[in-house]
């Protein structure tokens, strides 16, 4: 009998410690946060349970070998709680399933209706046109001389920042390898990357060398890695991302938003605070999303946000109404990204406040949008901008690609800006090397009217002659002239839905109009360093119209 509850003891023991030896190694390697909340930690003692399960027979079974000592019980005990955790996790998970709570996934974000003529920039030159792609191009090339340089790499963020006044895309570098931390670890990261976001001549990108080196990054590995950092010191708080940001010093800080649930045990997740990490000595606090300093741009995910306005917008009549009828549900343009389709931007409103801006479509209906939103991404407040019969995005862009054709051009996910008051897409026309080499206006309520030129002040100009001039025709009836020369500036426009080509000839500083009327050979001749012949008379002072056109 003695011997029998020795042996049971010791056993249970074994399997005991085995079980917390498990539980703590997942707990470690995969930054288990300790609440019913998290889905990961369910699934963490799911797991811990069943492997403890298989364990611990293997152990009774060799003790009841050993010492002809019943273990009945424990054979029970363990699978038991195994089903059980899984039971509760299924129940737990359906309990906060948008089938079943598709109206109170609608409400965890209000919508409100916006100015336009307030919260939307009016273009000028210096407009934030820097995207995420093109930063990217400019950016990764800045950290080839630092030392060590095979150690890091940049970041793939390029998050729209302000710093001082002035815009930019931000991304702080990381290790590159469990093997290159280890190298660099004593010395930390040394710096990040800073793309001008809103240059009015060149777009310059610059590597900053910090004075305090970053050593917690999400990057970095062990104690030093950023989540496991804050999850020492936060045990139960659910993390979403960090983002890089420096405040208005130049000390670099992690921002990492927390979120809560509100619907069942796991769903309707809402980021309700942040955790500002100093990234040099780990200092990290929470603040609530009103109490954030004025300098941190980034809290929210795009991905969480865009859920947040998808759900509103699609479960206001319920689940099956949702992908049934359809009635009165709409989609954002983020929802249908894909390659080649971001399906938002980044813009600076009208207040210099860092947006995100992406289009409402109905669900059953892509080519058109019945407005757009505006979201700040550290509030998640929402303003909805109603246009009637607005182009969707896609159009605009493949309007702007199809002007300039023969240059083989893409077009950046747009963004809006007024012209005079008017919505207007802006967007940028880039070469195979990403660089940015035209600028574009689509007139949001009709894509004919388009403009495309080699600067912001041209095209905005071109732009404004698009909406309010009629079409341009050949004519005999005035006195024209004659001259040859070679075409140093092209661009073209749409004025009324007929293509116009608008020039300038070297050593001559007039600007020439010709529409396709004048000749259907221009779309695929009329090109930079082509020299043409031309007859033309004058429309206005330094611009002329095209009557004529051979091409040598």
């Amino acid at each position: 009998m003695k011997q029998g509850f020795i042996s049971k003891t010791i056993a249970l023991i074994i399997a005991a410690a085995i079980t917390m030896g498990i539980w703590t190694a997942i707990r470690y390697l995969f930054v288990i946060p300790i609440t019913i909340h998290s889905s990961g930690m369910w699934f963490a003692l799911i797991v811990t349970s069943f492997i403890s399960s298989l364990t611990t027979m293997g152990i009774f079974a060799l003790f009841e070998e050993i010492t002809d000592t019943e273990f009945d019980i424990g054979r029970i005990v363990m699978p038991l709680i195994t089903v059980v955790l899984l039971v509760g996790w299924i129940i737990a998970g359906i309990t906060s399933a948008e089938m079943f709570k598709a109206k109170e996934y609608a409400g965890l974000i209000e919508v409100q209706e916006g100015a336009l003529s307030e919260d939307v920039a009016e273009l000028t030159d210096d407009i934030v046109y820097i995207d995420y792609t093109s930063a990217q191009k400019m950016g990764d090339r800045t950290i080839g001389s630092i030392p060590n340089a095979s150690w890091y790499e940049v970041s793939n963020e390029y998050n729209l920042v302000k710093i001082k006044g002035t815009y930019y895309r931000i991304s702080a570098l990381e290790y590159s390898s469990l093997g290159s931390y280890n190298k660099a670890k004593d010395s930390g990261i040394p710096g990040y990357v800073l793309v001008q976001a809103n240059a009015t001549d060149q777009v310059t990108a610059k590597y900053v060398e910090l004075e305090n080196k970053i050593f917690y990054s999400p990057s970095a590995y062990w104690s030093m890695n950023l989540e496991r950092h804050l999850r020492k010191q936060y045990p139960g708080l659910l993390f979403a991302k960090s983002f890089f940001e420096v405040d208005e010093e130049g000390t670099p800080y992690w921002i990492t938003g927390v979120y809560t649930t509100n619907i069942g045990c796991f769903g309707g997740k809402k980021i309700d605070s942040a955790i500002l990490t100093n990234a040099t000595t780990g200092e990290a606090t929470v603040y609530q999303l009103d109490e954030i300093p004025e300098w941190v741009d980034q809290v929210m995910p795009i991905g969480y946000l865009m859920s947040l306005i998808d759900n509103h917008y699609s479960y206001q009549g319920g689940w099956i109404n949702s992908w049934w009828n359809k009635t009165n549900v709409y989609r954002t343009a983020y929802s249908y990204k894909s390659s080649g389709f971001a399906g938002y931007n980044s813009l600076v409103d009208a207040n210099g406040k860092v947006m995100h801006y992406t289009s409402i479509t109905p669900s059953n209906k892509a080519e058109t949008n019945i407005g757009f939103v505006l979201v700040d991404p550290v509030t998640a407040k929402v303003d909805f901008y109603k246009i009637e019969n607005a182009s969707e995005e896609s159009s605009a862009q493949g309007r702007a690609e199809g002007t300039i054709q023969q240059m083989g051009y893409k077009a950046s996910f747009p963004i809006i800006v007024t012209v005079d008051g008017e919505p207007t897409y802006f967007m940028t026309l880039k070469d195979s090397l990403g660089s940015v080499q035209r600028f574009a206006l689509v007139n949001i309520r009709d894509y004919n009217r388009c403009a495309v030129n080699v600067s912001i002040s041209e095209t905005l100009t071109q732009y404004k002659k698009v909406m309010n001039m009629e079409v341009i025709s050949p004519t005999e009836d005035v006195e024209t002239y004659e001259t040859t020369g070679t075409i140093s500036v092209l661009s073209v426009a749409e004025m009324n839905g007929t293509t116009c080509y608008y020039f300038m000839l070297e050593n001559n500083e007039n600007t020439f109009i010709s529409s396709l009327e004048v000749s259907h050979h221009q779309p695929l001749s009329m090109k930079e360093g082509v020299e043409v012949t031309i007859t033309y008379y004058p429309l206005e002072e330094n611009i002329m119209v095209v009557n004529s056109i051979e091409f040598k």
